[in-house]
């Protein structure tokens, strides 16, 4: 089989996503598969996909328990049949007419990453911290993403050879949300798999209200602590260990988590309003880095 599409499901209507996928790898006659599969989503996200399985190239599945972003993708491609894998987040929308065949005219032995981008409309109040964020953050050019390098890998859009992905896999101790893309990323420098930016994007609609953002940031920080004591030269590509580490070596480390403490009711504020900062926000991680180091 020359292709398989992994789609990842959590509380998500993906029928709009999968049709896209299902018509531009049937224009192009590809022996693939659709590999739909749901990772505990409530009963009404459920209804609406339900209808996909009868698609001749779809293979639909209910996971009876979640199993979490690093595990659901191990198993998706210990299951697929295709020599190559594309896995795309199920919060996508599809905005290109030959986004499959780009990546499968750049097929080659490495990983490709199409990077997304976030719609230029501003959101509502309550989602304002993740669109900005993923705006200034997340955002870049092909050429910007590759002169990143490894760092710029999403697991929300890549495309892979079977046998590399089997090779790295992800890191299944990561139970909870955060940087199971990052270590994979790490994964492939260390073991010099080739690595190519292109520009085939595409638009992450699932925005986080910021309340809950937060949350999956802080679930995401204590990823990043524990990863960095089992593999401690993992935290030489991850910025905001980076930071905190300055704060560890000039001994003000101390004086962030007071910072924290004393500020964090303020800056939880100022992030869930309607004008919020990422300076702020980046003062807030590097507190709670701060705060949960003490703890750990």
């Amino acid at each position: 089989m020359d292709l398989s599409l992994c789609i990842p499901v959590y509380n998500e209507e993906v029928f709009g996503l999968v049709q896209s996928l299902l018509k531009q790898a049937r224009d192009l006659n590809l022996h693939f598969e659709v590999r739909l599969y749901d990772d505990g989503s409530q009963e009404h996200f459920l209804t609406a996909n339900r209808s996909l399985k009868n698609e001749p190239e779809v293979q639909y599945r209910e996971l009876p328990q979640n199993l979490g972003r690093a595990a659901i993708r191990n198993l998706m491609a210990d299951e697929s049949a295709g020599d190559y894998l594309f896995f795309v987040d199920c919060d996508m929308l599809m905005d290109k007419p030959d986004f499959i065949k780009t990546y499968w005219e750049n097929r080659g032995e490495g990983v490709l990453c199409g990077g997304h981008t976030y719609q230029e409309q501003k959101p509502e109040n309550q989602y304002l911290l993740h669109w900005m964020y993923g705006r200034e953050r997340e955002i870049a050019t092909a050429a910007e993403r590759q002169e990143q390098s490894y760092t710029s890998f999403r697991s929300s859009n890549f495309f892979s050879s079977h046998a590399v992905f089997q090779q790295v896999r992800f890191k299944e101790e990561l139970k909870t949300y955060g940087h199971e893309d990052t270590f994979f990323a790490y994964q492939l420098k260390a073991q010099k798999v080739p690595f190519r930016a292109i520009d085939n994007t595409l638009v992450h609609n699932g925005l986080e209200e910021s309340e809950r953002f937060i949350q999956k940031t802080k679930n995401a920080l204590k990823n990043l602590m524990w990863l960095r004591e089992q593999h401690p030269e993992f935290a030489e590509g991850v910025r905001i260990l980076q930071g905190f580490i300055k704060l560890e070596r000039t001994a003000t480390v101390g004086i962030m988590r007071s910072l924290y403490k004393s500020r964090k009711k303020t800056w939880l504020k100022k992030l869930t309003g309607p004008n919020p900062q990422l300076y702020t926000f980046d003062l807030f991680r590097l507190g709670y880095l701060s705060f949960i180091s003490s703890t750990s």
